[in-house]
């Protein structure tokens, strides 16, 4: 829908997306032209306004299972002609749309963001680095299998901070991410010294265990007051990295100030899992450390369930980590393996066993994809010629889910010349 339609006349709309798709830049938009400013749901409370804008109304779930019911209700004494919510679109499902209605009265309006254009993504681009070339960006990109991802502004960010910081030529695929994080915590304020600071990659290494922290335990960011803690702001030094060091981590662009004094959030979630990802992997993979990937996945999926706050996560664990962790992980969650992370980081074996399950699952459950359905996302490498013979396997079977289409929308997708579109 036009975005003016989300301006004119009273209602409730919800605008959904992907992570990084522009959520809250849209919504901090619409709440200027209202005179007002958008509010965090899990910090929202009733107030009186012509209108209200609540960004992050997914969140509100992981924070407090009740809370979400509660909220909706509190929107409903605010009076406002207009109210305008936000939600990632994969935690977003038909029955909160039903339960909104039936609590506010009235038919909500679902709005969807539309991916950028070429011309749009080379405005963003040439506004982020105007002394680089999208021309050279876009065809590395092509080469790496990423232009499919470049519709989404916060990928189109991380991938030109990841082509600058490799010096106008992105290195290996997996490895794009890692360039953009070690671009951001990258000290560039001259005028700071150097001396007896960290070094960027131990900045980085703190900033993935305080990530790790964060999403784990639900919290949005954190506080270096007492004045500042709450519910999902933390104390920095109540993390367990007693270095002294620490607060340096929040100078870097890996973090940006959050709502209220001295409260500080990462840049962005997507960051934020990639990062968070790294470490819990790397401890599950060490041999000297005694966490498990049934420990972290205890927390991560309770009950064999992933929180779908944390299915990037999972995703990316998948990605970066061992055959151990890429097993666990597709046992728990396999559309989530798919659909986050690097899946063409998985090895032979774990796509068989991605197929696999992603087959048993939509025996159990059709239509597993849900209102995550009109969503895109890149998966060309994960199409190798060894899995060829099994994917035929399930594209013949027509059985009415989610699956064979999915792997069809996938395949569409595939650059010309590649192997496996060559053999199907």
């Amino acid at each position: 829908m036009p975005e003016a339609d989300l301006l004119s006349g009273p209602g409730v709309a919800i605008v959904l997306a992907e992570p990084g798709a522009g959520k809250s830049a849209l919504l901090a938009s619409l709440a200027a032209r209202f005179g007002t400013t958008p509010v965090k749901a899990s910090i929202f409370e009733r107030t009186r306004a012509p209108c209200i804008v609540v960004d992050a109304f997914d969140e509100i779930a992981r924070i407090d299972p009740a809370g979400l019911h509660r909220t909706m209700k509190e929107l409903r004494h605010t009076g406002a002609d207009r109210t305008i919510l936000s939600s990632r679109s994969g935690e977003w499902s038909d029955a909160e749309t039903r339960l909104l209605h039936d609590l506010m009265g009235i038919e909500p309006i679902l709005a969807r963001l539309i991916p950028f254009d070429q011309d749009e993504q080379a405005l963003l681009f040439l506004h982020r680095h105007p002394d680089a070339s999208f021309g050279d960006f876009l065809s590395d990109a092509a080469r790496h299998d990423l232009t499919h991802l470049l519709g989404n502004p916060e990928f189109l960010n991380l991938f030109a901070d990841a082509f600058v910081q490799a010096g106008g030529r992105f290195t290996e695929r997996h490895e794009i991410f890692s360039d953009a994080v070690r671009y951001l915590a990258r000290e560039t304020n001259r005028s700071v010294t150097t001396r007896d600071a960290p070094t960027t990659e131990q900045r980085i290494a703190w900033a993935d265990e305080v990530f790790a922290r964060l999403l784990l335990s639900g919290s949005d960011g954190v506080a270096m007051a007492d004045v500042a803690e709450g519910p999902t702001f933390p104390r920095l030094a109540d993390l367990g990295l007693p270095d002294q060091r620490l607060p340096s981590i929040l100078d870097t662009r890996l973090f940006r100030p959050a709502a209220g004094a001295d409260r500080h959030e990462p840049v962005h979630r997507i960051v934020a899992e990639h990062c968070a990802a790294r470490a819990l992997v790397q401890r599950i993979d060490d041999p000297a450390n005694t966490f498990t990937v049934k420990q972290c996945l205890s927390i991560v999926a309770p009950n064999g369930a992933t929180r779908d706050d944390l299915r990037g996560l999972l995703g990316w664990m998948a990605a970066l980590g061992s055959q151990n962790v890429q097993d666990a992980a597709i046992d728990v969650d396999p559309y989530a393996v798919l659909s986050n992370g690097d899946p063409s980081r998985l090895s032979i074996r774990s796509r068989h066993r991605l197929l696999e399950a992603l087959t048993k699952l939509e025996a159990d459950d059709p239509f597993f994809r849900r209102v995550d359905r009109w969503r895109s996302f890149s998966a060309t490498a994960f199409f190798s010629p060894d899995i060829v013979d099994a994917i035929r396997t399930v594209i013949v079977r027509e059985t009415g889910g989610d699956l064979r289409a999915l792997l069809l929308e996938l395949f569409i997708e595939l650059p010309c010349g590649h192997p496996a579109s060559s053999r199907t």
